[in-house]
């Protein structure tokens, strides 16, 4: 009744033919239900690491007189030598068979195979609970019978009774259908409100649009009643990051409206003149629907979707790991445009000094990472490429629906810093060791405890000497995170991940440390494209930054000026050393400042001087794009790079698809070298033809096991010291097998075990423990390991597709060819170009056969398997892609604040062949609306659209009231557009 799964449905049919005057009857013996139900107050913890001992305080009983099983604990578990009660039950009932049988386990249920009578069963205890019917039924020719099993979860004293009073009056199964009727209908009412109902002759693709969005909300959110904000959910979200700010606002907010505008609450926060009840308003996000999502590996991520408060209100809240969130968002915006600079703030407030972001972020705060030393999934550290990627999406919106909005945001001061208590190291230690290169800070986590206690989750922002919070203006926080990458800029290899976590793709987490991100590099360059696009709008003006921030991005500023001979030509290891030695001593300097704590002081930055400093990085990050085409046509998406005392040499890696993906995305690219690109990638090992899609990175062979720890004679012939170990018989680190091979001790997983190993000999000269080390290198090539990636076979490991990549494939062949378009390119290049969308788009998977996709295809899966069809369903980023250009295919483009439909990507044969009776929802209650044969229909930001058929374009906007107004051409002007992004 309340959505949820809580056991495995169990049930068995037993069927025999029976003679009844001339009419032969089926009488049929029912055995159906639930098992293994779990009770309230069973942990995550307890059912995975306790669930023997779990079973022994279980208890099930049967009600007299109903169809109902109560199951519940004796008490909840603990070691401790105190009661703890468990006072809520999971509830089991069922309606529709005359007079069932109850029974609670699976006891009986061999003796109902064996067609023996069974017996109801009124308590179970220290076993697992089960909800069994039993019942016989005849069933005439060509009729049916139906019975519902229901489970009702967090059942306390008086929801039990008043449900158990339900049950006893009777329980219609009209009112069960109802019930499942209104959860679709609201479902549809949430789907519907982020425009995922469309209607096309193609009912595969609009029903995939349906599930994309779905997923996309359920990861990220949807909003709960479009513009409108519930005054007290907003004063309790003011209250709980900042308590005496809370009570301001009930103040401010007293005889108001139990519902408002949301601009009524910008403006209320505006006319209190405080900057932070102005940052909270603008950061409030009324979401609800929102699935905890993230890598399961982590220790707090549970998958649930609360929708109710105790009381039984509607609970509006959000949670997501960032780079899940984050993106689900940028989807999102499409239908809720208002609330743009609401996600632009949420993220940029969020962001720490250092310029990265925390691991975590909800409705109530943000979360980091915190070490579990008996824990090998545990782990503290940045991912720190989202920085660029994900914002200047959102930017990117920005400027296309409300241009000017973001330059009227970069003076003032309304923005703050993330307090993360993790100190990155400074350079020589990141050189020294780049695998360790975080720290804890303990005493600073403590007093941010400390603050939060205090005031709520403002106490985890970063403050001044006097405690009071540091705010800053939005062109700081933006500068911020460039100037972070340009700090670990390597020129010809990428951006150097330093920060103990991946980028981009997680199943590369061995390339934190060497490893260089070109695909990162790609991303700032759009990124530093917009910044500039934003500075050009404001040409004249002057911005105050924190007078650390200006030092660094003068100082950088200086390297990138003294170092133009790099541009030359080919980056010497020499050079490149200098170059990044210069720009580590800038990094760490700054660091230090901010760690140390603000100073407060403020030094002027021109719009001029910043454009200036942009152009010069990009020609810097151009050079190393260029650099970075392979011979094949792709381009490198990682490279290592080995520190050496005369020269920091760059290393390349083997091709990959984010690499393809983010050249692409990056515009650095014209339309005929995007061309050649799509074309060299399909002919490149990361193709794979039977699904007519694409790799991560090419399959390759693991090293069967009687060969993975053999050393190579050759490296054993010149070295003494490995001889002598062999001849005296001792197995500390090598030994010789029966068939003369030699093999490293099997206890030495890594080349840091190995060194540990010899550190604890210290008779183990220098020089021979230095050759060791080099011989298990060449034997197990562990430097160019890229981490999970190179050791699975699912997920994203070897032989497998990874959709969501394919997805982000498909989006920027769709931009690429809008740009083109756009720009003037001939009209080959864009039929070839579109001719590659079209085979992208096939590969997916919406229109193959289940049997070669491996599932129904109406659903989005996280990946392909090289061995078996799609898993994972929902749980994949893909949504989000898929959601953009879904309206980009339908040809929905907004620039300059106005919408124009130029569908040129939409293929004719989505037009419906007959009249359809289209029912949707935009929100609210389920609409029908006629769609003519030669027309399709879809939404956007709550408004329908039908397309239809004709010989030239036009535009009919039919408003509230009022005549039609026809419009020549496919574009809205500002004051429409503007109406339609209000959802109006």
């Amino acid at each position: 009744r309340y959505g949820w799964s809580v056991s495995e449905r169990f049930g068995f049919v037993k069927r025999s033919t029976v003679g009844n005057t001339g009419i032969n009857e089926r009488r049929i013996e029912v055995l159906d239900g639930l098992r293994n139900l779990l009770p309230f107050g069973v942990t995550h913890q307890t059912q995975t690491e306790l669930s023997t001992l779990l079973d022994a305080y279980k208890q099930a009983e049967s009600v007299p007189g109903l169809s109902v099983g109560i199951y519940s604990l004796s008490s909840i578990l603990t070691d401790r030598a105190e009661p703890c009660e468990a006072l809520r039950a999971t509830v089991a009932w069922s309606a529709g068979l005359d007079d069932p049988q109850v029974l609670l386990s699976e006891d009986q249920v061999e003796a109902f195979l064996a067609g023996n009578p069974v017996e109801p069963e009124t308590q179970v205890r220290g076993r697992r609970g089960a909800f069994l019917v039993n019942s016989s039924l005849r069933l005439p020719p060509d009729s049916e019978e139906s019975w519902y099993v229901v489970a009702d979860l967090n059942q306390g004293p008086s929801r039990l009774a008043r449900l158990l009073g339900q049950i006893k009056a009777g329980v219609a199964p009209e009112t069960i259908e109802a019930d499942i009727d209104a959860g679709a209908e609201r479902l549809q009412q949430l789907v519907g409100g982020a425009d995922g109902c469309q209607a096309t002759s193609n009912t595969l693709t609009t029903a995939r649009h349906f599930a994309n969005t779905m997923f996309n909300i359920m990861r990220g959110g949807t909003f709960y009643d479009e513009y409108t904000v519930p005054r007290d959910d907003l004063i309790d979200f003011v209250r709980t990051w900042n308590a005496p700010l809370g009570e301001t606002l009930s103040g401010l907010l007293e005889g108001q409206d139990h519902t408002l505008t949301r601009q009524q609450v910008l403006r209320a926060a505006e006319d209190s003149g405080d900057a932070d009840l102005q940052r909270l308003a603008q950061e409030y996000l009324p979401l609800t629907f929102s699935r905890r999502h993230g890598d399961p590996s982590r220790p707090w991520n549970r998958f649930s979707i609360d929708i109710r408060n105790e009381d039984g209100s509607d609970k509006l809240y959000f949670q997501g790991n960032w780079r899940d969130i984050f993106q689900n968002w940028e989807a999102l915006s499409l239908s809720y445009p208002e609330f743009i600079d609401s996600f632009i703030a949420k993220f940029v407030n969020a962001t720490t000094a250092d310029g990265y972001n925390p691991y975590r972020i909800t409705r109530n705060g943000f979360d980091w990472e915190v070490i579990e030393p008996d824990n090998p999934w545990s782990n503290i550290g940045y991912w720190g490429d989202h920085q660029v990627n994900y914002l200047v999406k959102l930017l990117e919106l920005s400027l296309a629906y409300y241009p000017g909005q973001l330059g009227e945001a970069l003076s003032r001061d309304i923005f703050v810093y993330a307090n993360v208590p993790y100190r990155i190291k400074g350079y020589e230690a990141l050189v020294s060791d780049p695998h360790d290169t975080v720290l804890y800070d303990d005493d600073e986590a403590d007093a941010i405890a400390f603050r939060v206690q205090e005031v709520g989750s403002d106490g985890k922002l970063l403050t001044l000497a006097d405690g009071s919070i540091y705010h800053v203006n939005l062109l700081e926080k933006l500068l911020v995170p460039v100037l972070s990458k340009l700090g670990n800029f390597v020129p010809g290899g990428g951006i150097w991940m330093n920060t103990q976590r991946p980028e981009w793709n997680d199943a590369n987490n061995a390339l934190v440390g060497y490893g260089l991100s070109m695909v990162t590099l790609c991303y700032l360059r759009r990124y530093l494209k917009l910044f500039a696009r934003v500075l050009a709008e404001r040409p004249g003006e002057d911005f105050p930054v924190s007078s650390e921030v200006a030092d660094f991005l003068s100082g950088i500023g200086e390297v990138l000026e003294q170092s133009r001979s790099l541009l030359g030509g080919p980056v010497e290891s020499g050079q490149r050393k200098a170059f990044m030695d210069a720009l580590g001593a800038l990094g760490e300097q700054y660091r230090m400042s901010v760690y140390s704590g603000f100073s407060g002081d403020r030094s002027p930055v021109g719009a001029q001087e910043l454009l200036g400093f942009t152009e010069l990085a990009l020609e810097f990050i151009d050079h190393s794009i260029a650099a970075n085409r392979r011979a094949d046509g792709l381009f490198h998406s990682y490279n290592l790079i080995r520190f050496d005392d005369d020269g920091y040499e760059v290393e390349n890696l083997y091709e990959m698809l984010e690499g393809q993906v983010a050249a692409l995305s990056s515009g650095f690219l014209g339309p005929e070298d995007s061309v050649a690109l799509l074309k060299a990638l399909r002919s490149s090992r990361i193709y794979r033809s039977d699904q007519n899609s694409y790799l991560l990175y090419p399959d390759k062979p693991q090293v069967p096991f009687l060969e993975r720890n053999v050393i190579d004679p050759s490296l054993i012939e010149g070295n003494g010291w490995i001889q002598e170990e062999l001849q005296s018989g001792r197995t500390d680190f090598i030994e010789r097998d029966g068939e003369g091979r030699v093999h490293f001790n099997t206890a030495f997983r890594s080349a840091r075990d190995l060194i540990a190993a010899l550190m604890a000999h210290p008779d183990v000269a220098d020089e021979n423990a230095d050759a060791l080390l080099e011989v298990y290198e060449s034997t197990f090539r562990h430097r160019q390991f890229t981490g999970r990636s190179g050791s699975m076979f699912k997920y994203e490991g070897l032989g497998s597709i990874y959709w969501h990549m394919v997805s982000k494939l498909l989006l920027a062949t769709a931009e690429t060819i809008v740009g083109a378009a756009r720009s003037g390119a001939g009209a080959d290049t864009l039929q070839e170009l579109v001719g590659h969308f079209d085979e992208i788009e096939l590969g997916l998977g919406v229109h193959k056969a289940p049997a070669r996709y491996g599932a129904f295809t109406t659903d989005p899966y996280s990946h392909t398997p090289g061995f078996a069809g799609v898993q994972q369903p929902g749980m994949t980023g893909q949504v989000k892609e898929d959601v953009i250009t879904r309206f980009l295919e339908l040809g929905v483009r907004v620039e300059n604040g106005e919408v124009e439909f130029a569908p040129t990507l939409l293929r004719r044969d989505e037009f419906l062949g007959e009249p359809l009776n289209w029912t949707f929802s935009v929100g609210g209650e389920a609409r029908t609306e006629t769609v003519e044969a030669g027309c399709l229909a879809f939404t956007v930001a709550g408004v329908p659209v039908i397309y239809r058929l004709a010989e030239a374009q036009s535009v009919t906007v039919f408003a509230e009231d009022g005549e039609p107004l026809v419009i020549e051409g496919g574009r809205l002007d500002r004051t429409l557009s503007e109406s339609l992004f209000r959802r109006e």
